[in-house]
């Protein structure tokens, strides 16, 4: 050995330089493959019984309020009429329980009416003010395909039962809006989609998704979920536009992905605020690769050049007043670096590419 570290120092080259082992900062991480999906996707259903006449075409890109589709029925108008008579018949009725009620509590207070009798009065009109929630739930939900709320049927109030049908046929849209922007995305590729057709309450009728905003779900290990949580700092890889970005973890799901023969979870991580530039040169489907800083310490490192490794063994050339060659044990490496774990100390000067 005496002999293998005169030969290093025989063989030291005149354009070797030299190189302070120093402590820095290294993260380890989890990497994981994934492909973006839209971050927001709104289904979009038929309100009710009838026949839809799509406005806004099928993959193309729609603003948050815009038609999307005409509503036909021959019934709505009817439909849309008797509840807003129910509602206001009920709201009567409240304002009449209500002075009821404040005359019974004085009654009551005045003890000429039993607690039996007051409890009763108390019971109906609980049932009243139940019925009149009930009609109301009906009311905003008949509404709500117009986008519409009840502060937007004030002008009602003081009309007629004919002056409300007229309202409603004349004023009131027979349209469904799109809840968001984004482009409009249909069940299934079918040319008929963008035709008019017949469509029951209650069934999907479309997806809308944000153009915008992206996410990425990725599968980790049992051993590697335990080191993720929410917030936790990641960088995206996007291969097909050589670009890397800010992210972070969104959420974790602790139950294991089905059909896999060992436990696998899923981390979903989103992006940090892309510009409108960065986001359209995304789309769906395209690779991402995720790196998790799951730890951050600092290791001491040198650079990989200074490694000379022979027989399985690594050794470095201590420089100063004289020159020494010493065996190392080494870690990880981190680009042109490697980690020494034993060995050096902080600080000792080495000499590079020997």
């Amino acid at each position: 050995m005496n002999n293998f570290k005169a030969f290093l120092l025989m063989i030291s080259m005149s354009f070797a330089h030299a190189y302070i082992a120093e402590r820095q900062e290294i993260n380890k991480s989890i990497t994981a493959k994934g492909q973006l999906a839209p971050e927001f996707i709104k289904n979009i259903y038929m309100p009710i019984d009838g026949e839809i006449i799509p406005i806004a075409k099928y993959g193309h890109l729609t603003s948050k309020g815009d038609d999307i589709f005409i509503i036909e029925n021959p019934d709505l108008n009817s439909q849309l009429h008797s509840f807003i008579q129910i509602h206001q018949q009920s709201m009567l009725e409240i304002s009449i329980e209500d002075n009821h009620m404040n005359a019974q509590k004085e009654l009551f207070a005045a003890k000429t009416i039993s607690a039996k009798a007051y409890k009763e009065s108390v019971l109906g009109y609980e049932k009243k003010q139940h019925k009149l929630h009930e009609d109301l739930y009906k009311l905003e939900n008949m509404l709500s395909i117009y986008n519409l709320k009840l502060a937007d049927l004030e002008p009602l109030s003081s009309m007629s039962s004919n002056e409300i049908k007229e309202y409603i046929s004349n004023k009131i849209p027979k349209t469904l809006k799109a809840p968001i922007s984004g482009y409009l995305i249909p069940l299934k590729q079918d040319e008929n989609y963008n035709q008019p057709r017949r469509a029951k309450k209650d069934e999907l009728l479309c997806f809308i998704s944000d153009p915008r905003s992206f996410l990425i779900k990725v599968s980790v290990n049992e051993k590697q979920i335990l080191n993720t949580k929410e917030g936790q700092k990641v960088s995206i890889e996007i291969p097909a536009i050589q670009k890397t970005h800010s992210g972070i973890i969104s959420h974790t799901i602790p139950f294991p992905l089905k059909n896999s023969s060992k436990p696998k979870y899923q981390v979903v991580v989103q992006f940090d605020e892309l510009t409108a530039e960065e986001a359209e040169k995304l789309t769906c489907g395209m690779e991402a690769i995720v790196s998790i800083t799951t730890e951050t310490k600092k290791e001491l490192m040198i650079p990989i050049s200074a490694v000379k490794t022979v027989a399985k063994k690594h050794y470095v050339m201590l420089t100063g007043k004289t020159h020494k060659v010493v065996e190392v044990e080494l870690g990880a490496t981190s680009g042109m670096n490697i980690t020494v774990t034993s060995g050096l100390e902080e600080g000792d000067e080495i000499l590079d590419n020997y």
